[in-house]
């Protein structure tokens, strides 16, 4: 039962994650999504891989946060707080609501018909649900910082698989929990903040 309630509380913080208009909720959403995805990990792998997922999150969201916060400081006389990137129309905002439904449904049907060996039924769904997520805001979105998000939460599932599965030496799972979520958070951050200077400049 307790794992059931993480897998929702982790399919809400991605799908708000990757869809919300106001970055600091999508952060905090990106942060309880690491949160949420190391007690599920528990079940299947060591608490250095565990760690290790956690504290790459904790760089990636402390790098992102640090960067829009010095933006949103720098620009507030110019512009508010959600035009660090550009707005969802509404119809934009509901495609994504409906991707994101049939995403955890083609989600549930894959973990139940290809179960990943030697990983829980929960860890199963999360792999499969935060691969999908990252790939379709990777591959929709057009700002820079759900594009970001999506390589994370991609980034996210390959540790998920590697722990669980015990594919990984721990140096590996070490390399993509630490070393590749800061730089995918440090690129996210120089693109955020190149961005945000060119758009002065013009």
């Amino acid at each position: 039962m307790l794992v059931f309630v993480f897998l929702i509380l982790l399919m809400a913080c991605v799908a708000v994650a990757i869809t919300v208009e106001n970055w600091q909720h999508g952060l905090l959403a990106l942060a309880a999504q690491y949160g949420l995805g190391a007690a599920l990990l528990t079940q299947d792998a060591p608490a250095e891989v565990v760690l290790s997922f956690l504290v790459g999150g904790a760089i990636a969201c402390a790098i992102l946060f640090l960067t829009l916060r010095q933006m949103q400081d720098l620009l507030k006389s110019k512009r508010s707080d959600t035009d660090l990137e550009p707005r969802s129309s509404l119809a934009d905002m509901s495609y994504r609501l409906a991707a994101i439904v049939l995403a955890g449904t083609a989600t549930y049907g894959l973990s139940q018909s290809y179960p990943l060996p030697e990983t829980s039924v929960g860890v199963t769904f999360a792999i499969y649900w935060l691969a999908a997520a990252g790939l379709f805001s990777l591959s929709t979105s057009q700002d820079t910082l759900r594009s970001g998000l999506g390589l994370l939460l991609i980034d996210s599932a390959t540790l998920l698989l590697l722990g669980a599965t015990g594919l990984g030496a721990l140096h590996t799972v070490f390399l993509l929990g630490i070393v590749v979520n800061t730089l995918v958070s440090v690129s996210t951050a120089y693109l955020l903040t190149v961005r945000s200077v060119g758009s002065d400049l013009d």
